[in-house]
């Protein structure tokens, strides 16, 4: 799984979180065989310019992955930016590119639509 290791200036709860969810996805990386790399955000976060950039940032230096398998969890946000996003994971990856797409992510949008 690619994740920062260090836990500098991590309140608990966040730290709890990435403790549960980091064996829940090696589990998940376990059962489908390749490298999971989550980009989870809560519902009141939308992909736009700096997301994309502390993405970049994150996973600077990877080049040339086999697979790879993304769980995007997001309501939307800037298609540009969106866009760009998707393009530099093609760029990196040279066999199969995965994305899953939680169903709260779509439900959440359609909530926040709805309000």
């Amino acid at each position: 799984m690619l994740t920062d290791p260090s836990n500098v200036d991590v309140p608990y709860a966040f730290r709890r979180f990435i403790n549960e969810a980091s064996s829940l996805l090696s589990g998940f990386e376990n059962f489908i065989g390749i490298p999971v790399l989550p980009i989870l955000m809560s519902p009141y976060r939308f992909i736009d310019s700096s997301v994309v950039n502390a993405f970049y940032t994150a996973v600077r230096g990877l080049s040339d992955v086999n697979d790879l398998a993304v769980i995007l969890n997001s309501i939307g946000g800037d298609v540009d930016e969106a866009y760009l996003l998707a393009r530099y994971l093609q760029g990196i990856v040279k066999g199969r590119l995965i994305v899953y797409v939680p169903r709260l992510a779509k439900c959440c949008s359609i909530h926040c639509i709805s309000r």
